[in-house]
């Protein structure tokens, strides 16, 4: 599974890619993961993608009505995490 997150001002954003060993999709498709780091205010552009194996990854999702959501995990090939500046979604989110 591929994880990117587009949040350049989260704590766990390294060059594009989540490094959190545990990740929360909460109920409404809001990353529960993410804390933002105030010394990331810029863009990170990078052609290397910073790689963490996901099977040591958590990835559990709350959000029942998610195509994805498997009894509390996820299902998914990959996911995406975006969003304004003050939250973060899974951009992989699908309504059944």
């Amino acid at each position: 599974m591929e994880i990117r997150c587009r949040k350049v001002n989260c704590l766990y954003n390294r060059q594009l890619s989540c490094m959190a060993k545990k990740i929360e999709v909460l109920n409404n498709g809001e990353c529960g993961t993410f804390i933002k780091d105030n010394a990331k205010n810029t863009a990170e552009f990078s052609s290397e993608i910073a790689s963490l194996n996901p099977k040591d990854v958590a990835l559990n999702c709350r959000a029942g009505i998610c195509l994805f959501n498997r009894n509390g995990r996820c299902c998914a090939n990959g996911i995406t995490i975006t969003g304004g500046k003050q939250s973060a979604d899974c951009a992989t989110f699908i309504e059944r």
